[in-house]
């Protein structure tokens, strides 16, 4: 079995490439001429190829080392710039995939702005975007298979950096054919109306019931989605209700039917949020990535671990 390259030979091969002699290559690296002729020798039995031959007074790459050459300038520059402790992400030359995790009624909300924005700075770089559950958002940004969770789920995981990004307020969406009016119901016959649950998750109680509930309301529930949007389509389609983010009948400013109104009581705001875990705080894509967002959408608000 031939033994593995010896990675102590890679930037003697790099100066031999670029000066094209072992007198250049030893002055370039600062070692003696004799110690880089040995490492020579050791690459010319790793390849078993002479890799340079004289012509006259000037030294010849071998097609060998012609084929390596690319190989080897790359290898190095990516070694020296990943390793470089003033390594920065440079959006406009840079090519990976971020991953967000959000919700469909977050994609309404935030994608299309996101994805003007990485095409116009980062073009070479793609997005992805996922679920996660809630209880799976730390482990999946610890994992880095998520960069950023964008939403206004609760995290309670310790130790995540959570970032408020912009407050939406709750509304009241029907049909207007089913409720002309709903401004004259008591908080308790509303609570009694039909009404849609919604949980992208997959669980059964909706989202937002347990502002309900802090208010002494427990509202009947007969169907649950576990999609935004589409909740405007089924109310105007029927007799049933939502409580949802102000954000989402404007979505749908077409559905003439469409009836958005105030809740019946008093809600508290629903605070959007970007988090991330401490292993990336500083990660310099990751910082690049959560700024643009935070600029595209913040109401002012800080970060907080």
């Amino acid at each position: 079995m031939k033994p593995a390259f010896d990675l102590n030979l890679l930037p003697v091969l790099d100066a031999l490439i670029s000066q094209g002699s072992v007198s250049g290559a030893a002055e370039l690296l600062g070692i003696t001429q004799s110690a880089a002729s040995h490492a020579l020798r050791r690459l010319r039995e790793h390849f078993n190829d002479p890799l340079f031959v004289r012509s006259g007074s000037r030294m010849l790459p071998t097609p060998r080392l012609q084929a390596l050459e690319s190989f080897v300038r790359s290898t190095m520059e990516g070694l020296h710039s990943h390793l470089d402790p003033r390594f920065e992400f440079d959006p406009a030359t840079a090519s990976r995939t971020f991953t967000l995790s959000s919700t469909d009624m977050g994609e309404a909300d935030f994608l299309a702005s996101i994805v003007g924005e990485l095409r116009r700075q980062a073009p070479r770089c793609r997005l992805r975007m996922v679920p996660v559950k809630p209880r799976d958002v730390a482990g999946a940004l610890e994992s880095g298979d998520v960069d950023l969770a964008i939403g206004a789920q609760r995290l309670t995981s310790e130790g995540l950096y959570q970032q408020r990004l912009v407050r939406n307020r709750l509304v009241c969406i029907a049909s207007a054919d089913s409720y002309p009016d709903l401004s004259a119901l008591t908080p308790e016959a509303f609570a009694d109306l039909p009404h849609i649950a919604i949980n992208p998750y997959g669980y059964d109680e909706d989202l937002y019931e347990w502002a309900f509930q802090e208010r002494g309301l427990h509202r009947r529930f007969v169907v649950t989605t576990r999609s935004f949007l589409a909740v405007p389509l089924l109310v105007t389609r029927s007799d049933l209700v939502a409580t949802v983010p102000e954000t989402l009948p404007r979505h749908f400013g077409g559905l003439a039917r469409l009836h958005c109104l105030p809740p019946c009581i008093e809600l508290p705001p629903i605070l959007m949020r970007q988090a991330w875990h401490p292993r990336y705080h500083s990660d310099p894509a990751n910082v690049w990535l959560r700024a643009m967002i935070f600029k595209l959408f913040s109401d002012g608000a800080q970060a907080a671990p």
